[in-house]
């Protein structure tokens, strides 16, 4: 129940995140940590891919541009942004109860945001997994965080 939970906490966080992103992600691009399986959606959004493990994190890779700036590494009323270290940072997200840590990278010429995700009431539990799941993608694709 809690993994379905988490599911569904990632489906809204993809929802809340599509407004003004449009172009589309190849999952095919890139190597995601063991245990890590592509989510299916009931709906079809074509700027990101959501993955998802059997322990409830979740990896989100979204199209990025500087557009999209205020929408992901900016912070609201309910959106808490706090570098990290080499350009990832932490969030978290009352809106959606999801927490994280998210950087951008650069890849055959195109931008992407990675975010990796467990939900807020989880993050005692899950809070060094998520940042080694960072880490981790990093290290298989060979990225290296660029500043926002």
């Amino acid at each position: 129940m809690k993994f379905l939970n988490s599911e569904i906490t990632v489906l809204i966080i993809l929802l809340i995140f599509t407004i003004g992103i449009v172009s589309a992600v190849n999952p095919a691009e890139f190597e995601l940590p063991n245990g890590f399986e592509l989510v299916e959606f009931d709906f079809d959004h074509e700027h990101s891919e959501g993955f998802m493990n059997s322990e409830g994190e979740g990896i989100i890779i979204y199209d990025y541009t500087n557009d999209d700036k205020d929408i992901l590494f900016e912070e609201s009323d309910t959106y808490v942004l706090d570098p990290y270290e080499n350009n990832i940072y932490t969030f978290a997200d009352a809106e959606t109860e999801l927490c994280g840590y998210i950087e951008c990278i650069e890849h055959n010429g195109n931008k992407y945001a990675i975010q990796t995700t467990c939900s807020i009431e989880d993050m005692e539990e899950h809070g060094t997994n998520i940042r080694d799941n960072i880490l981790e993608f990093n290290k298989i694709n060979n990225f290296k965080p660029i500043p926002i």
